[in-house]
């Protein structure tokens, strides 16, 4: 979020930022972060908060994404970071080389999740008795459950 002040990660106030235009600020990031970071991150959206004091705050929400590892470019310079409890961080060539690892693993998950039960479906072992030959398969899993650290 924009317009909040903080320390070391931990937001202590809300003062707000001035702009004279909202809309070239917001396109301004949203450019930033498309532009800037590798693969892109799809579904950003930004949301500005006018605030009491007359100033802004603007959110922006950025999802999860089963794309890890970014890579943030500036400047012609690649940098890959990454957050924990105490904030955020650049990775060492280690960080980077596990994000990659465990990337492909969160791809292996999905995909055998998928022929897991598309050959549940087709051998009949449903929760409920389906007749006739077409199937249609509809996958839900949350995502946490097939991102890192599983």
């Amino acid at each position: 979020m924009f317009g909040v002040s903080e320390r070391a990660g931990t937001p202590l106030g809300l003062p707000g930022f001035e702009a004279e235009d909202m809309d070239r600020e917001i396109n301004r990031l949203e450019n930033s972060i498309r532009d800037g970071i590798r693969p892109r991150i799809q579904g950003v959206a930004s949301r500005p908060v006018r605030l009491e004091n007359g100033r802004h705050a603007l959110v922006i929400r950025v999802p999860r994404s089963l794309s890890r590892p970014h890579v943030v470019t500036f400047k012609n310079h690649w940098k890959f970071y990454t957050r924990n409890s105490a904030g955020k961080h650049q990775m060492d060539v280690d960080e980077v080389r596990q994000a990659f690892v465990l990337s492909e693993s969160v791809a292996d998950r999905i995909r055998a999740f998928r022929a897991d039960r598309l050959s549940r479906v087709i051998s009949g072992e449903t929760p409920v008795p389906l007749k006739g030959k077409a199937r249609v398969a509809l996958h839900l899993e949350p995502i946490p459950k097939l991102s890192f650290g599983r």
